[in-house]
């Protein structure tokens, strides 16, 4: 049980970590597409 809890909180925090890469991204073709226009 307490292995488990530890793997769902350690999932969380991946993902958190992953919709942040997708934001950065997303803000570099925002940048990227600015200077090109």
């Amino acid at each position: 049980m307490f292995h488990v809890k530890r793997l769902t909180k350690q999932q969380k925090k991946s993902n958190d970590h992953l919709s942040i890469n997708i934001f950065n991204y997303f803000i570099q073709i925002k940048i990227i597409y600015y200077f090109l226009h």
